[in-house]
């Protein structure tokens, strides 16, 4: 009696799989192999094991372990594929299956296009046409890996978005998928974050308030813009620090921070930073990078709020001792109906600091007022302002940002040379095709043009510093702003005021921004 084999087919197709080959399809695998079995009466289909979008490299596909599983269980005892490839593209696991695996379990394997039936040779995992099958498989894997690999490094560099994912505030557009455009809904919670945290409210406040007004977390509304089921997942800390650091949102591209070793493993790790590719204007900003700045120095300085209270305080992280080089911290202190603030150094003198007086927050404020108008008014003063000097040290610091941005600007002209250069040994080591080669060359082409384009307009940015008055009356309209100040708070304190240093009986050396030290006496 013949013996009757329950059976599997099993179907595979990986994203990297060339889609212009429609017999790899799913539909038309599995009308391959159906037309197969309408001649072999010996096999019944029991079960049909689909993975679309997972790669023949690696074997922890979900319905092949379903597959195995039904195998291991006696469930099956016959697999089905079209071709050896949907199995399995690496040489030595695949080998493993055909060798060892499937005759442990007394599996009949078929593989359609390839003429492969076990059942007509036992000795199948020792054969030479299928060992070279499984070889070419891997191979193929390989060199769609490299040319995978090559496109995506091209297209980062040419300021293209390849991400996965996309960042919170953004999606990507409806004519071009490699570029970014402004999400109008979540762009204004973005910029909501941004304007709570220069109010001095801490991160996990900002989260608290987001999650008591009902704003989904940028999980929930992704999966709500795709029309899939909301999880009811939470604003967290975490979820708002990334995105105050996010330099995305001020138009910068930072991609290529992740990968794998080879081919064939899929544990990733971080790249250097200097191997990222990072680009400058990619898109339409949300936040101001004025706003960005001063963002990511309240991030570096503030620590803590009070309890119960959403904001920081307002000196936090600012206040340095004269003498050990300490933060201050603050106290309270409640004497009958009133409540009074300290700072102190929190060395003390039992630890070698001979300035651990304390100083009232009243008088403190009193005294950076004080500082921040007469600072105020000898910008106002023009007779008295020495334009030179101060627009030469006002410069200083944008003018090494403009020289490092030219090294930059350098350095991935002469990477894209390389890179360039290096495209005629991949066209003759069949690593590209000669239509890859023209494409890539005129696209490398266009990147050194861009970035010489960029460093033309560096250069005259850099000229623009040197000899441009009117850089000098922006800055002051900036600081005249703050003219009229009569209350302190953290946003203006931070905008302006880099460090306070206490100085004990000697008093405190307030050091501004953009400018040299002031000191009051």
């Amino acid at each position: 009696m013949q013996k009757k084999y329950k059976a599997a087919i099993y179907l595979r197709l990986s994203f990297t799989d060339d889609k212009s080959i429609e017999s790899d399809s799913i539909i038309n695998q599995r009308a391959i192999i159906m037309d197969f079995l309408q001649s072999h009466t010996d096999i019944e289909v029991v079960s049909e094991k689909v993975d679309n979008g997972y790669s023949g490299l690696v074997f922890d596909r979900p319905e092949f372990k379903e597959m195995m599983d039904d195998i291991v269980s006696g469930k099956i005892d016959c697999v089905v594929v079209k071709d050896l490839s949907r199995l399995g593209r690496e040489y030595i696991e695949t080998g493993e299956y055909l060798r060892k695996t499937f005759p442990k379990y007394g599996v009949r394997f078929i593989a359609v296009t390839d003429n492969i039936d076990t059942i007509k040779d036992r000795e199948l995992g020792g054969k030479l046409d299928v060992t070279l099958k499984t070889l070419m498989n891997d191979s193929y894997s390989r060199d769609i890996s490299k040319k995978t690999r090559t496109a995506l490094d091209i297209k980062r560099k040419n300021g293209e978005c390849v991400l996965s994912s996309i960042s919170y505030g953004y999606k990507r557009s409806e004519t071009n998928k490699n570029k970014l455009e402004i999400d109008e809904i979540s762009a204004i919670v973005v910029q909501d974050i941004y304007m709570w945290k220069k109010e001095g409210i801490s991160p996990t406040k900002i989260a608290t308030r987001l999650n008591e007004q009902g704003v989904l977390s940028p999980s929930d509304y992704k999966a709500n813009k795709q029309n899939k089921p909301i999880k009811n997942t939470r604003w967290t800390t975490k979820t708002v620090i990334r995105i105050l650091q996010n330099p995305i949102y001020i138009g910068t591209l930072t991609q290529g921070k992740v990968t794998t070793h080879n081919y064939k493993l899929k544990q990733t790790f971080v790249k250097p930073k200097d191997e990222w590719s990072i680009t400058e204007n990619a898109h339409t900003p949300i936040i101001e990078k004025d706003l960005f700045d001063l963002i990511q120095q309240l991030m570096l300085i503030d620590t803590r709020t009070a309890p119960n209270k959403e904001q920081v305080h307002l000196f936090a992280g600012m206040l340095i001792c004269g003498c050990c080089g300490n933060r201050y911290s603050r106290k309270t202190e409640r004497y009958k109906d009133k409540v009074y603030h300290y700072y102190y150094c929190m060395t003390g003198k039992k630890n070698g600091c001979t300035d651990s007086k304390p100083i009232k927050q009243e008088e403190l404020i009193a005294s950076v007022i004080y500082s921040i108008k007469a600072y105020i008014q000898n910008v106002m003063d023009v007779d008295k302002l020495e334009e030179k000097a101060m627009l030469r040290d006002m410069n200083s610091e944008k003018l090494k940002k403009y020289e490092l941005k030219l090294a930059e600007t350098d350095r991935l002209i002469q990477e894209a040379k390389k890179y360039k250069q290096g495209l005629y040994e991949s066209l003759n080591n069949n690593i590209i095709s000669r239509a890859e080669y023209k494409e890539f060359k005129s696209t490398y082409d266009m990147r050194i043009k861009k970035f010489s384009n960029s460093r033309l307009d560096i250069l005259q940015s850099i000229d623009d510093l040197k000899n441009n008055p009117e850089l000098l009356a922006k800055w002051r309209e900036q600081i005249i702003q703050f003219a009229n100040l009569e209350t302190l708070d953290r946003a203006t304190l931070v905008q302006l005021i880099h460090s306070i240093t206490v100085n004990g009986k000697d008093g405190i050396v307030i050091s501004f921004r953009n400018k040299d030290e002031y000191t009051i006496i």
